[in-house]
C-alpha cells in the first residue's frame, strides 16, 4: 500500500482542530492511546502515523507528543525520545503534580507501554509472555490488564469469569482439549474467558459442574 493510500486511511478517522491543528482520532477507544488496524495488524494510532511519515521507530525509543495530546497522530506534533525525555518533557509541561503510573520516578513503564500491554492481552497474548516482553513480573502484568493499578477510568478489563464460577461441560472438555494441544493455563483462561485459577481448578478437578439444561 502507498504512503499516500495509508495517509487517505488515517485522514478518514480523524477530526483536524482548526486551533491546535491536533489530528485527534476521531472513533471511540479505550485507554488513554487510540489503537487502529493496518494491514492485518494493531497499532496505536500516534506510532502508525509516525512510521507512514517517518519510518520504523528504533526499539529504544517512544513516540512521544509535543502537544501533549494522546490522542493526536499528526506527525508535526510527535518526536522520537527517550523514557528519559519523554518524563523530562512531562515535568516540562507540569504533568508531574501526582506520583502515580508513569510519574513516579520508580515507574519500569510508560503508558504507552502499559496501553499495549492492555492491547496485547485483549487479542490473546498471555500474561506469562508479556512479563517476559516487558521485563516485569507477570503480576505486575496482571494487575495492569485488570486496571487495579496504572488506572484508568477509560479503559475496561477484558470480562474474565471468577475462579469460583460453577462452568458447563462445554467449558469442562474445551479446557482439556486445549491443554492437550499444549496452550498453557493462562493461555486457556483468556481463550475461554475464565481465570487462570478456573482452569487449574478444573484440571486438577476441583471444578463444579452445572447443566444449562
Amino acid at each position: 500500500m502507498s504512503i499516500t493510500t495509508a495517509f487517505t486511511l488515517l485522514y478518514n478517522i480523524i477530526q483536524v482542530d482548526p486551533i491546535t491543528n491536533c489530528w485527534n482520532y476521531s472513533k471511540s477507544f479505550s485507554g488513554r492511546y487510540p489503537s487502529i488496524r493496518f494491514e492485518g495488524k494493531k497499532f496505536q494510532f500516534h506510532r502508525l502515523s509516525w512510521e507512514l511519515a517517518n519510518g520504523e521507530i528504533p526499539s529504544n525509543l517512544y513516540v512521544c507528543h509535543k502537544c501533549d495530546n494522546t490522542k493526536c497522530g499528526n506527525p508535526d506534533h510527535l518526536f522520537l525520545g527517550t523514557q528519559f525525555d519523554n518524563m523530562q518533557d512531562m515535568v516540562s509541561k507540569g504533568r508531574n503534580a501526582d506520583t502515580s503510573g508513569e510519574q513516579n520516578g520508580r515507574a519500569k513503564l510508560s503508558w504507552e507501554e502499559v496501553s499495549s500491554i492492555r492491547d496485547e492481552h485483549s487479542s490473546g497474548i498471555t500474561l506469562s509472555r508479556l512479563a517476559r516482553r516487558y521485563g516485569i513480573p507477570e503480576s505486575t502484568v496482571s494487575n495492569i490488564v485488570h486496571n487495579r493499578t496504572w488506572k484508568d477510568s477509560g479503559y475496561s478489563p477484558k470480562n474474565i469469569l471468577p475462579a469460583n464460577r460453577s462452568i458447563t461441560q462445554e467449558i469442562y472438555d474445551k479446557v482439556f482439549h486445549l491443554r492437550d494441544k499444549g496452550l498453557t493455563q493462562s493461555a486457556i483462561g483468556i481463550e475461554l474467558g475464565i481465570s487462570q485459577t478456573g482452569v487449574w481448578r478444573i484440571l486438577s478437578g476441583n471444578a463444579k459442574i452445572w447443566s444449562s439444561e
